[in-house]
C-alpha cells in the first residue's frame, strides 16, 4: 500500500476536513478574532487530523503488506486466513473473518473431494482384482483350446488385461509408500520383462527391439517400472512407422544414470541409483540427447 493510493482512497474525508477548515477561517474571521488565534486554531486541527489520518495509514499499510506478502510466498493459500493474526482495525478484522470463513469452506470441500477419490480408487483396485479372475480364466481356456479363433481371442484379452493394469496402476499411484517395494534390480531386466509382456505385438508390427549398456544395477520397483516402460512399448506399436526400431540405452554419469529411448512419449519412472535411500524417487526428464526423450535417476 503506497500513501498516493491511500490519500487518493480517503478523497472526500480530504475535501470535507478542507471545507471544515475553510469555514472555521471565516467564522473566526467574521468575529473579527485576531489573527494569531485563527492560525493556531487552523494548526491545531490539521495537526490532528494528519496525525489520525497517518495513524491509520501505518497500521493499514503493515498489515495489507504483509497479507500480500503471505498471499504471494504461500503454497496453499486455504491457510491464509488461519495463519493471518487479526488487526486493531475494524475493516481488516472483519477481512480475516471472511478470509477464515471461505478457507473453511474451501478445505471442506477439498476434505470431501478427497475422500471421495480415495473412495474411488479403492473400488477401483477391488474392481481389478476382481476382473482378473475371470480374464485368468479364458486366458486358460484359450490356452487349453488353441485354434485361429480362440488365439484372436488371447489377443483381445491381453488387451483387455493391459487396460485392466493401467487402471490398477492409476488406483495405486497416490499411495507410493504403501504399494512400491523397491528392491535392487538392473535396467536390462526391467526392458526384459516389459518385452516378455509386448512381445507378441511387437512381433505382429514387425517391431525390433535395440538394446544398449542396459546392464546398470539400480534401486527401483520393478512392477510399477515394467509397467511404465510397458507403456511406452504400446505406445510405440500404437503410434508406430515403417521399420518400427524400439532403442533402449543408458549410462552412467557421475551422480546419475541416463535412460533414453527414441520415442516421442514423455512419462514419469520411478527409479533410483543405488546410492538412494529404499524410497522410490520421481526422476526428471532430460533432453540431453537430441530429438530423443530420456529419464534420469539422480
Amino acid at each position: 500500500m503506497k500513501l498516493s493510493e491511500y490519500l487518493l482512497d480517503r478523497i472526500f474525508s480530504l475535501i470535507c476536513m478542507l471545507v471544515a477548515a475553510l469555514v472555521l477561517f471565516a467564522l473566526l474571521w467574521l468575529i473579527e478574532t485576531p489573527a494569531v488565534f485563527i492560525l493556531f486554531a487552523e494548526v491545531i486541527l490539521l495537526a490532528a487530523y494528519s496525525t489520525a489520518l497517518l495513524y491509520d495509514f501505518f497500521r493499514k499499510q503493515s498489515f495489507y503488506n504483509l497479507l500480500q506478502k503471505m498471499t504471494e510466498q504461500m503454497d496453499i493459500k486455504t491457510l491464509l486466513g488461519e495463519l493471518m493474526v487479526p488487526p486493531h482495525f475494524l475493516e481488516g478484522q472483519i477481512l480475516v473473518d471472511v478470509l477464515r470463513c471461505c478457507n473453511k469452506y474451501q478445505n471442506d470441500r477439498l476434505s470431501y473431494a478427497e475422500q471421495e477419490n480415495r473412495e474411488y480408487r479403492e473400488y477401483l483396485d477391488s474392481w481389478v482384482h476382481e476382473i482378473k479372475t475371470p480374464i485368468t480364466s479364458a486366458r486358460l481356456i484359450v490356452e487349453n483350446e488353441k485354434n485361429p479363433t480362440t488365439l484372436r481371442i488371447d489377443d483381445e484379452l491381453r488387451k483387455i488385461d493391459a487396460y485392466v493394469e493401467q487402471v490398477l496402476y492409476y488406483a495405486r499411484s497416490t499411495d507410493v509408500e504403501k504399494d512400491f517395494k523397491v528392491e535392487k534390480t538392473t535396467l536390462q531386466a526391467l526392458v526384459y520383462a516389459a518385452l516378455k509382456t509386448y512381445s507378441k505385438p511387437l512381433i505382429q508390427v514387425g517391431g525390433k527391439p535395440i538394446l544398449k549398456e542396459l546392464d546398470i544395477p539400480v534401486s527401483a520397483d520393478s512392477k510399477s517400472c515394467t509397467f511404465v516402460i510397458g507403456q511406452i512399448l504400446s505406445n510405440a506399436i500404437k503410434y508406430r512407422k515403417d521399420n518400427l526400431q524400439v532403442e533402449f540405452s543408458a549410462r552412467a554419469e557421475k551422480t546419475r544414470y541416463l535412460f533414453s529411448f527414441p520415442i516421442m512419449a514423455l512419462v514419469f519412472l520411478l527409479l533410483t541409483c543405488r546410492a538412494c535411500s529404499t524410497k522410490a524417487l520421481p526422476v526428471k526428464t532430460a533432453a540431453a540427447i537430441p530429438n530423443q526423450p530420456a529419464l534420469v535417476c539422480t
